[in-house]
């Protein structure tokens, strides 16, 4: 599927992914319940696991992002909008661990 479109009166409207890595579970939480939105459940327990680790939290957000980009693409999705609320490290290390499976080229 490439991409999914939305046609709204005589317009055609593309829908992206807009995907927010988790940097600080807790805010992401707090964030996401103030919007009516959630995080996956089995997340606190990962997040739980790692609490006193900022480098083994930063991993578990890169492979829980990577595992949802991967899901999605086999799903049909192949446009995806990151959110970096000026943090790009993460953004990147995503895209550069993703992106390459597609057989892309920077």
């Amino acid at each position: 599927m490439t991409p999914v479109f939305v046609v709204l009166s005589r317009y055609a409207v593309i829908l992206l992914p807009r995907l927010q890595p988790i940097h600080d579970y807790h805010r992401v939480k707090a964030f996401s319940e103030r919007c009516g939105a959630s995080v996956p459940a089995h997340f606190a327990a990962k997040f739980a696991a790692v609490a006193n680790n900022p480098s083994a939290q930063y991993r578990l957000s890169l492979e829980l992002a990577v595992e949802l980009c991967q899901r999605l693409s086999r799903e049909g999705v192949d446009h995806f909008h990151l959110y970096t609320l000026n943090q790009t490290d993460m953004c990147l290390d995503i895209a550069s661990r993703w992106v390459p499976r597609w057989g892309c080229r920077s």
